[in-house]
């Protein structure tokens, strides 16, 4: 990485010019778009855990029944993304954002602390919520980061994003299950060998798991305060090759 980025401070033409990923708005947009993969990963994960576990443990459905469950979460997706970006020449992407952040961030922190006494259709509509909240932030900070960058080199700085975006969410599985393999208790599935034993995550797993989610959608709602807005009161802020302009919205 500091070899890469050595030379294309150096290259003429370069590959990913620094000043799209290293310039404030981009920078914030990157660092947030990964955490929030890595936060939502991370959730996700637990999440089947959760509802593929036999009772006490888990709701006991199966893989057809748990896609089905978290169908919600992407349903309200598809609703809540139009309607912010109906919303955000009028707000501002800025507050859209922080708000989709802290709702995603006090979701999961209810949930690392009753999320083993929840009902199946609580559980349900509580992972709705923080998917509400995910996707406020998340079409924001793209609009930002859109309207943050020349037009010309649009295409490198979203695809830059995707790469944070994946970095994050790759990592999120493979911390939650370390996770759920330091928090277990041992468990002897009746008529089995008396040596067969399963790892059970335990409410501790969880709790640790939901509520490192919440602190990062935390800290990235502090993040996104540092943010420059690049729409309000129907004026979008555009960045051009040779500085700035304003593009009125009707």
């Amino acid at each position: 990485m500091t070899l890469l980025v050595l030379w294309e401070r150096k290259a003429e033409n370069s590959l990913i010019p620094l000043d799209i990923i290293s310039a404030r708005n981009p920078a914030i947009v990157n660092i947030g778009i990964m955490f929030a993969a890595f936060g939502i990963s991370m959730m996700s994960q637990a999440n089947t855990y959760i509802f593929q576990m036999k009772p006490p443990y888990g709701f006991g459905k199966t893989i057809l029944e748990s896609g089905l469950l978290m169908t919600p979460m992407a349903g309200v997706m598809l609703v809540i993304a139009p309607l912010a970006g109906k919303l955000m020449p009028k707000t501002g992407a800025k507050p859209i954002a922080m708000v989709g952040a802290l709702t995603a961030s006090a979701g999961l922190a209810f949930m690392a602390k009753y999320v083993t006494s929840l009902s199946l259709w609580q559980f349900v509509a509580m992972i709705t919520i923080i998917g509400t909240g995910i996707t406020l932030m998340n079409i924001s900070l793209i609009n930002v980061l859109v309207f943050s960058v020349p037009p010309r080199v649009m295409g490198i700085a979203t695809g830059a994003n995707s790469l944070f975006r994946n970095f994050g969410s790759t990592w999120g599985p493979a911390i939650a299950g370390t996770v759920m393999s330091t928090y277990y208790i041992l468990f002897h599935p009746p008529g089995a060998p008396q040596w067969v034993q399963i790892k059970i995550p335990t409410s501790k797993a969880y709790g640790v798991l939901f509520g490192t989610a919440a602190g990062l959608y935390l800290f990235l709602a502090l993040l996104i305060h540092a943010i420059v807005e690049v729409m309000k009161e129907g004026k979008i802020r555009e960045i051009e090759d040779n500085g700035e302009k304003e593009v009125v919205v009707e």
